[in-house]
């Protein structure tokens, strides 16, 4: 969720800066008589990010909305203290350039999946500068009250059709897009890649949480695997349901592309999964978003990405298991890190976190998998 950014001098400069620079490519982007209806963006601060927001006006009756995405820590509060940090923001080249390979090969898109236009890499402030996108995230559409609690049938269809065409939209970023291709599973990356979340929530944990615990609940799926050869392609990397934007007009929008070589497993395991580990689902022990909604969230979602093509399932919930290991892992180390009040409440909830994400692993690595909620 959006906080309130504070106004800092320090950042009059900066923001001064790339508003000039976004000044001078209006006509460019939008047209001779395009120009901002004001100079001053208004600015959206996001756990990892802040946005400046513009308003350009086209013509008289016409407007649109540009974002300049500039990376920060939580515990940042201005854009400046985001400038002294280089490692911050290495990534952020990558991320410009995926969004530009999905628009030059939106042809490739069926109707109804869109993709986000890049304007610019402003790289003086390694800022990523977008046409805005209105819409909802995937994530407000399941965790909205009537979705979740109530099951509104209003809201459960554009809930499926959102979920429906993000499928959709993940299988021709691996399949179209870019190209995949069929490589040898490798038992012992796999277990490389556990290994190291369970040694962090091992420390994280005090050794109440063991690396022999973590290994033995995956040990059976990983060491009498039912598969030899596994789809592979460039993935999204971080495909949550609040990186999935969903229009007015029934169009999916993706965002914060990684562009990670992997299984697309590993994609269709994060976003299963990512309902599952919002705090009030958690702290909920699973009730608050209504089993049978997330039912047809999964549901849709994998008929969006496989249609008629088989699933492989073993390998699916392995990939889920492992996601939801890593959100665990996140969890832990942010309660590990707090301090004073922060810290009591957290020894309050580590409990309930740690049994909520033992049990949704085990349903992951634990047949029959018709049973997953």
């Amino acid at each position: 969720m959006p906080t309130k950014y504070k106004q800092n001098p320090d950042d009059e400069p900066i923001i001064a800066s790339i508003t000039t620079q976004l000044e001078s490519r209006l006509g460019e982007w939008f047209g001779r008589n395009s120009r901002f209806l004001r100079k001053e963006p208004e600015i959206i601060t996001y756990p990892s990010s802040f946005f400046l927001r513009y308003t350009i006006l086209v013509s008289q009756y016409h407007k649109k909305y540009i974002l300049a995405k500039i990376r920060r820590k939580p515990k940042m509060h201005s854009i400046a203290q985001s400038m002294i940090n280089p490692d911050l923001h290495i990534n952020m080249p990558t991320e410009y350039n995926s969004l530009k390979v999905v628009y030059d090969n939106k042809e490739k898109l069926q109707n109804g999946l869109g993709a986000i236009q890049p304007l610019l890499y402003y790289q003086p402030l390694n800022a990523i500068v977008m046409e805005e996108c209105p819409s909802v995230s995937l994530g407000q559409l399941l965790t909205n009250w009537e979705t979740a609690v109530l099951q509104s049938k209003k809201k459960l269809v554009n809930l499926h059709d959102a979920a429906l065409k993000t499928g959709k939209w993940l299988y021709s970023f691996h399949h179209a897009i870019y190209t995949s291709h069929e490589t040898e599973f490798s038992t012992e990356n796999f277990i490389q890649d556990i290994n190291d979340l369970a040694r962090r929530l091992e420390i994280t944990s005090h050794k109440k949480i063991s690396v022999r615990f973590i290994c033995e609940l995956f040990s059976k799926k990983i060491h009498h695997p039912p598969y030899k050869r596994i789809p592979y392609s460039i993935t999204h990397g971080d495909m949550t349901c609040d990186n999935v934007l969903y229009t007015k007009d029934k169009t999916v929008f993706v965002v914060d592309i990684k562009s990670k070589p992997a299984s697309v497993y590993s994609d269709l395991g994060i976003i299963l999964i990512h309902p599952e580990t919002y705090i009030t689902q958690v702290l909920s022990l699973g009730l608050f978003i209504h089993k049978n909604t997330l039912k047809e969230y999964r549901n849709a979602i994998l008929d969006g990405y496989f249609g008629d093509n088989p699933v492989e399932w073993e390998l699916l919930d392995l990939y889920c298991g492992l996601n939801l290991l890593d959100k665990w892992v996140m969890y832990e180390e942010i309660f590990f890190r707090q301090e004073r009040i922060k810290r009591m409440i957290s020894i309050i909830l580590i409990p309930i976190f740690r049994l909520y994400f033992i049990s949704r692993i085990k349903k992951y690595l634990t047949p029959p998998k018709q049973e997953i909620n």
